[in-house]
C-alpha cells in the first residue's frame, strides 16, 4: 500500500531539527487527520517527494463532505404480529424514530469529515418515504434530552404521524436521490 505524503493543516507541526535518523525517501509516513475519507483524500493528493525538501507536500487546509443516506426502516418484530393493527403501527413508529435518532449521531461520529447528511427513511414494504431532511453535524452531535421524535424534528427532519402510523410525505419534502 502506498503511503501518503499529504496531510491536514490541523495536524501540521512546525519542523524542528532533531538528531533523529532521517526516514528513507518513499518510506515517509505523515499523518492525515480525520477518518477514512481524509485518508482517501490524502492518498489521492500524495506527490513524489522532491530530494532534500522536508515536508514537501500538498496540505489539506479544510475537508468536508455531504452524505446521502437512503434507509429502509425495520419492520416491527415478528413476535408482535398478533397485536392489533393500531398497536403494531404505534410500535413501528416509535421503533423507527428511535432507530433513526440513534443512527444519525453514530454516522457522524464514524465519519468526521461529513458536515451534512441528506436522509430519507423509507417504509419497509411500500418503499415510500416516511422521514426526510438534511441534518447538520453540529445539531446531530449536540446532547439533547428530547424524545426521539422531537429530536428528529429539531434536527430538521420532516415526518408526519397519525393514529395509523406515519403519514405520506409531500413530494417537496422528499429529496430527489436518483
Amino acid at each position: 500500500m502506498r503511503k501518503t505524503n499529504a496531510r491536514l493543516a490541523t495536524s501540521f507541526q512546525p519542523e524542528v531539527e532533531t538528531s533523529l535518523p532521517r526516514i528513507p525517501e518513499g518510506k515517509q509516513q505523515i499523518e492525515v487527520g480525520g477518518g477514512a475519507i481524509g485518508n482517501i483524500v490524502g492518498r489521492a493528493l500524495s506527490l513524489r517527494p522532491r530530494g532534500a525538501i522536508g515536508n514537501d507536500e500538498l496540505v489539506v487546509k479544510s475537508l468536508s463532505a455531504r452524505l446521502r443516506v437512503h434507509l429502509l426502516a425495520r419492520p416491527t418484530h415478528p413476535w408482535d404480529c398478533d397485536l392489533p393493527a393500531n398497536e403494531r403501527n404505534e410500535l413501528f413508529v416509535q421503533q423507527c424514530l428511535e432507530d433513526v435518532s440513534t443512527a444519525i449521531p453514530k454516522l457522524f461520529r464514524s465519519m468526521p469529515e461529513i458536515d451534512e447528511m441528506d436522509i430519507i427513511v423509507m417504509e419497509p414494504r411500500g418503499r415510500r418515504a416516511i422521514i426526510s431532511g438534511v441534518v447538520k453535524r453540529s445539531d446531530a452531535l449536540a446532547s439533547s434530552r428530547l424524545s426521539a421524535g422531537m429530536k428528529l424534528k429539531a434536527l430538521g427532519l420532516e415526518y408526519g404521524r397519525s393514529n395509523s402510523g406515519f403519514e405520506r410525505l409531500e413530494e417537496d419534502a422528499v429529496l430527489a436521490l436518483d
